[in-house]
């Protein structure tokens, strides 16, 4: 598993956007063979079976959170190297926040308040993935852009503070 199955599944699933039902379908076919392999019975507790070796646990990875991570280190050794494709994330990542149409970076933002903004994409299933599991980004460049006038303000900021008064 750890030498064979989980670096294979990790060079693909880096540039994949499965959903964590999508990731957890091929769980459910996954951890019946690998409990099988441990000689556990194949109704474990997944919990259990997820836990790390100093739990107690197997440790075997979820298909969501290996796809997540290996999407941090892609994203952050890109826009670090500051190569092509970090330039190309960077266009990316400045599309999606005039999508938000906020000043505060959209990694920052919850998710499901967002989510029907953001256009199915590889960075909406990372922000999806960072929310889920209550992780913050803190990227060098911010994504804010300069107002072009005086006292401009976001239109999306502006009714979110306009609906919080309203409660």
């Amino acid at each position: 598993y750890f030498t064979v199955l989980v670096p294979q599944v990790a060079y693909r699933l880096v540039a994949s956007s499965f959903t964590f039902a999508q990731c957890d379908e091929l769980m459910k076919l996954v951890y019946p063979i690998l409990l099988n392999a441990y000689g556990f019975h194949r109704h474990f507790s997944r919990t259990m079976a997820s836990a790390p070796f100093s739990y107690g646990g197997l440790n075997i990875t979820h298909f969501f959170d290996i796809q997540g991570q290996q999407k941090v280190k892609f994203i952050t050794m890109h826009l670090r190297r500051g190569d092509t494709t970090g330039k190309l994330l960077q266009i990316a990542l400045q599309n999606i926040q005039m999508s938000v149409g906020s000043e505060t970076p959209f990694y920052h933002l919850d998710y499901r308040s967002y989510e029907h903004l953001i256009p199915h994409s590889w960075l909406k299933n990372l922000f999806n993935y960072l929310d889920s599991r209550q992780i913050t980004m803190d990227l060098t460049e911010d994504l804010k852009f300069q107002p072009q006038r005086q006292h401009d303000k976001s239109i999306m900021d502006t009714i979110k503070n306009r609906s919080t008064h309203l409660k």
